[in-house]
């Protein structure tokens, strides 16, 4: 099991399992009731209880020999309700197992399920149970804190068919054997002197909090949606991943022969409809320089969304295939795959292929073929074209870098005698010299300016939907985007409930993709959007970065209160990118009691599209030592406020682990 997540997800070890899948948000399908009231509700309520099971029994269906009947009773305080389970008999000696589990020791549990009855054949009574509940052990009594408790169901992007069963199942191993892991492992893990020096929540404790393992006191729900200390761990771990493995890296400082001509790059200049920035053409000459001095460099080439770091590496990737090398650019998804190699294709005169999850093994093989010849290429693909066979590779570009494990990263690197140029793209808006610091033995460019003649976004904070007859007359030509946090929660909006809405509002049947589905079925929904087939999609924060659509004109953020403002800006970054004039709205979950700081947040986007600037805002108002408040962005951290940390863990490597 482990080894296929390690496997869909491209990831090395278990250790980049807990840094890397994390979840994409929680959802709430239940309101937690006491024992006596479930009669009250009608089928198919989701509801919640808790208390301790009393007894259980098992019998066979009439008539279904492959089918048993589970009951249960669960009671707290004099009060009971009954639960029950149709399941095949060969499973039912498990169903029986947990419950008796369950019913072991002083252990309150809560118990989430869906209301069914039926009527009893000769007294007509209403006889009511939750069915196929799943049942959660909060804790001792005696350690339990009076009151409601909420499980929330993690959401994740699940890759390459991976089930969430299989998921959940592996996290929860990994868990469990965690001492054996660190054993194995060694110091990838972040030392325990750090963690208690940084204040840090134990890093077993944040990962059940994180991934649902553990029930939280309702009245403390909201604060786990803001990402309390646990979360903070986490990101903790990945600052120290990324750190060591940096300094682990030894830099092959063979001197380079090349010479690069750069009067081709100012013919491919020179045919583009638009200009390049000062900062795009410095970090080229920068890159360029690079190479002609030594070989198999490390670069970090970051800059703020939209401010064209794809037609860097496509200039770059150019003029080393002008040199007879193959080139190699991995982004995280498939969609993002095709936009890039779109670009590629209209503005080069080269051999460009590429490779994702529904590339025909045909053209694999016919791929792999023309890479064995030597012959110089550009590969555009997912972390799937690592099983390629380069045999001439010049570089290997990392986009949304962020969004891939450190390790991973490397592998298509690590398999050749000569290491290639190795640079990686990040949005993620840090100060120059901390990304110099925390990106040891690497050159840092960065790109600020945004690309000329680009329209600024228009960012407002609404207590309703605006006036959308302009918006109306709009669409067609241009394209909305509406981003909710959950998929079917009860306080925040769910997909289902968006998509009711603005169907209304804009007149339109709105398209709609979440992570449950499948991710052929995604896919092919943000391709038909893409190509302008219909005029709104409706998403989870799966699309908030690694999108790009000319026509996106309008984004519509729903519970914009529970996002944070790095992750605002990405959401924004993605309307605007074309002709046309780019308007966000920030729909918060109400402005009834909401707090002065949260307002304050969401009118610092309306400001500035500087996301240096608003991460430095982000700083300075929560403070160094702060928690992270972006609800949906797993473990992407904003950098700056680890600058203290980040100096300590340089420190504590080069005294004890260099």
């Amino acid at each position: 099991m482990l080894e296929e997540i390690l496997e869909k997800y491209d990831l090395i070890d278990e250790h980049e399992i807990i840094t890397e899948i994390t979840p994409k948000g929680y959802n709430v399908t239940s309101q937690t009731i006491e024992l006596d009231e479930v009669k009250n509700y009608p089928d198919k309520t989701m509801i919640t209880v808790t208390g301790f099971i009393d007894s259980f029994s098992c019998s066979a269906m009439n008539g279904r020999k492959a089918l048993s009947k589970i009951s249960a009773k669960i009671y707290k305080d004099g009060k009971s309700a009954s639960l029950s389970w149709i399941v095949s008999t060969l499973a039912s000696k498990k169903v029986l197992f947990a419950l008796q589990k369950q019913t072991e020791g002083n252990t309150l549990l809560q118990v989430t399920g869906k209301v069914t009855s039926f009527n009893a054949p000769h007294s007509g009574t209403r006889i009511v149970s939750l069915d196929s509940p799943k049942i959660q052990a909060i804790g001792d009594t005696a350690e339990v804190i009076n009151g409601d408790f909420v499980v929330p169901e993690p959401m994740y992007v699940l890759r390459d068919e991976m089930s969430y069963f299989k998921l959940k199942m592996g996290i929860k191993w990994i868990l469990k054997n965690i001492d054996s892991i660190k054993e194995k492992l060694g110091d990838k893990f972040l030392p325990i002197e750090l963690e208690k020096q940084f204040e840090l929540q134990p890093l077993v404790k944040s990962l059940e909090y994180l991934h649902g393992l553990k029930p939280i006191p309702a009245n403390k729900f909201e604060d786990f949606l803001n990402y309390p200390g646990f979360n903070r761990r986490v990101s903790a771990e990945k600052i120290w991943e990324i750190i060591l493995s940096s300094y682990k890296s030894q830099r092959n400082s063979e001197k380079s022969d090349l010479v690069f001509d750069r009067s081709d790059l100012e013919t491919l200049k020179s045919s583009l409809p638009f200009e390049l920035t000062t900062d795009q053409l410095s970090t080229m000459d920068g890159l360029l320089e690079v190479f002609e001095k030594e070989w198999g460099t490390k670069s970090l080439v970051f800059g703020d969304v939209g401010s064209g770091k794809t037609m860097v590496a496509m200039f770059i990737s150019y003029a080393l295939y002008l040199k007879g090398f193959q080139v190699a650019i991995i982004t995280p998804t498939s969609i993002l795959t095709k936009q890039h190699y779109e670009e590629f294709v209209k503005f080069l005169k080269a051999d460009v292929f590429i490779v994702h999850s529904k590339t025909k093994a045909k053209e694999k093989v016919e791929i792999n073929n023309f890479l064995a010849s030597g012959r110089p290429a550009i590969v555009l693909g997912t972390t799937s074209a690592n099983s390629l066979s380069f045999t001439n590779l010049g570089a290997v570009f990392i986009d949304e870098e962020q969004k891939l494990g450190v390790y991973s990263k490397e592998k298509l690197v690590n398999q050749f005698n000569k290491r290639p140029h190795l640079i990686y793209m990040t949005a993620t808006p840090i100060p120059r010299t901390l990304a110099a610091s925390i990106y040891t033995n690497f050159y840092v460019f960065q790109i600020k300016t945004k690309p000329k003649n680009r329209l600024p976004r228009e960012t407002q904070v609404v207590d309703f939907a605006p006036d959308l007859t302009n918006i109306k007359s709009r669409l067609g030509e241009e394209q909305a985007l509406v981003i909710i946090p959950s998929i079917d929660g009860t306080d925040l909006m769910s997909v289902k409930t968006a998509k009711n809405k603005y169907d209304k509002l804009l007149g339109v049947e709105c398209q709609a993709i979440h992570g449950r589905m499948d991710k052929k079925e995604v896919e092919s929904i943000i391709e038909k959007y893409m190509n302008g087939e219909f005029p709104v999609l409706i998403a989870t924060t799966m699309v908030d970065s690694g999108f790009s659509n000319s026509s996106l004109s309008f984004v519509f953020v729903e519970n914009a209160d529970r996002f944070g403002i790095s992750q605002l800006h990405q959401i924004r970054g993605r309307c605007g990118r074309g002709k046309y004039q780019g308007h966000c709205y920030l729909v918060p979950t109400s402005f009834k009691g909401l707090k002065d700081k949260t307002l304050t947040r969401l009118k610092k986007i309306c400001e500035t599209e500087d996301g240096f600037e608003l991460s430095e805002f982000d700083l300075k108002s929560r403070g160094s030592g702060d928690l992270k408040s972006d609800e949906q962005a797993g473990t992407e951290m904003n950098l700056v406020e680890w600058v203290k940390e980040i100096e300590i863990m340089k420190d504590y490597i080069k005294n004890n682990l260099s």
